[in-house]
């Protein structure tokens, strides 16, 4: 009787378990020294509101554009989607829009200082007095002022 008794118990435990939503530490985008800030700000759709209105924020010693996202989207309490990290890390959404909800051009580009970096927001760094911005594109960036293959409006590389 008393191994019924037991065994129910820990049958008992393992269905507690793995009912439970457990939720591991996220890896920390807060550590480090600030360094100084930067300006930040998240524009979806052109017929609505700004997701995030332009704010100063400190950064943080080896900061990247993506850490600075995550730190955010999070303080604010806004939905965020990555996938990757490091130079194959992608945004895939904000606030609840994602890539291709408006097309098979669609998704989220940014960029600093007025110039789209034609790298991953994982590997560029920001530095203290950048304008850093998040822009949805519906027309793999040409509709925000971005162009193909690095080059800016005006011809320039990026």
């Amino acid at each position: 009787m008393k191994g019924i008794i037991i065994t129910a118990l820990i049958a008992l435990g393992g269905i507690i378990f793995i009912g439970t939503n457990v939720s591991l530490p996220s890896e920390d985008v807060s550590a480090g020294d600030t360094v100084g800030t930067v300006t930040i700000s998240i524009k979806g759709l052109p017929d609505e509101k700004d997701i995030l209105e332009a704010r100063e924020v400190e950064i943080k010693e080896d900061d990247q554009v993506l850490d600075l996202l995550i730190r955010v989207t999070r303080q604010e309490e806004i939905q965020m989607k990555y996938r990757g990290s490091g130079s194959g890390a992608y945004v895939e959404g904000i606030a609840d829009l994602n890539e291709f909800d408006r097309g098979p051009e669609s998704g989220w580009m940014y960029s600093i200082n007025g110039r789209f970096p034609n790298r991953s927001a994982g590997t560029k760094p920001v530095e203290p007095g950048d304008n850093l911005k998040w822009v949805y594109t519906e027309d793999l960036g040409k509709d925000v002022g971005a162009y193909p293959a690095g080059k800016q409006q005006n011809g320039e590389d990026n």
